[in-house]
């Protein structure tokens, strides 16, 4: 119930919190329906139970296909009844003596569907609306995507795919910047979109304008450092004819998102540690507000 409360029952963590409950352990109808009560107002409850029933009635042929679920302990075969707990089973120990196991798992999860399809009272905002805000947190502007994908999309391989190529396109410029330094092959995955821009766009991104005036001063600095540290070693050391010469590479089409030149990644930028060394006092110095690579975008 904190869960609930704290992050919200669309939210993709309570969500996976509440599969990861109900699946983990062998949970009957009877408490199926306990739970889901607690979890609704009495008019929710109704709607959850009639989208519940529902998805059982889809389910079941595709059970009764199964040997594993098509037939009970007791050598019966499965039924609605069976796998709503009514009629002869309405009893949770009768449930739970009859039920075999793989079905009992495949009831939560029909549970967990109903309640994670049921549609909210009020309009719907389309997926295709759904645009990261100039300054929205991305992880937050992803949950909110994928909550409206899951809501509207039956398909599960339709939605992970959505959810992927919605969370490029309609990410704000920020962001989509720092995506766009992943390699084009093999093609990104949603998880390769957190990682980069959770680790990429503190370091593009500004709090004040004093400290954006901070960070440039530190950049300059560190630039000029390498610049000058090159034409000494230049002067000392002669070059060769293969010297000046860059290695070819598939990253020279695109700008580093660090410090905007060619031929690298910013995973290779050589002012990435000076990056990481004044993000690091920064957080250090009291302003810290959350986690660190919860920054808003």
């Amino acid at each position: 119930m904190k869960a609930l409360k704290e992050y919200g029952r669309t939210s993709p963590y309570f969500l996976g919190l509440l599969d990861g409950q109900v699946t983990r352990s062998d949970v009957v109808p009877h408490d199926l329906k306990y739970l889901f009560r607690c979890l609704h107002s009495r008019t929710e409850y109704q709607l959850w139970f009639a989208t519940w029933k529902r998805h059982l009635q889809d389910a079941l042929p595709g059970w009764l296909n199964d040997p594993d679920t098509a037939i009970d302990n007791e050598g019966n075969m499965i039924t609605l009844s069976h796998v709503m707990g009514e009629g002869d089973w309405e009893m949770p120990q009768k449930q739970a003596e009859s039920l075999p196991k793989p079905l009992l798992k495949q009831i939560a999860r029909v549970a967990v569907k109903a309640f994670s399809t049921m549609r909210p009272s009020g309009p719907m905002e389309s997926y295709l609306d759904i645009f990261q805000g100039p300054q929205e947190n991305f992880l937050l502007f992803v949950e909110r995507l994928t909550v409206a994908v899951e809501q509207q999309e039956e398909d599960e391989v339709a939605r992970k795919k959505l959810v992927t190529s919605l969370t490029f396109k309609h990410a704000n410029q920020v962001c989509k910047k720092a995506m766009l330094t992943l390699p084009r092959n093999p093609k990104p995955t949603l998880q390769d979109y957190v990682e980069v821009v959770t680790e990429i766009v503190p370091l593009m991104t500004s709090g004040k304008p004093e400290r954006l005036e901070h960070r440039k001063k530190a950049v300059h600095a560190a630039a000029a450092a390498t610049s000058t540290s090159r034409q000494d070693n230049a002067a000392v050391t002669p070059k060769t004819p293969r010297q000046g010469r860059h290695p070819s590479r598939s990253t020279a089409d695109r700008p580093c998102a660090l410090c905007g030149k060619r031929g690298h990644w910013w995973q290779a930028c050589p002012l990435r540690q000076e990056f990481q060394e004044f993000k690091q006092n920064k957080e250090g110095g009291g302003d810290r507000r959350g986690g660190g690579s919860l920054q808003k975008n």
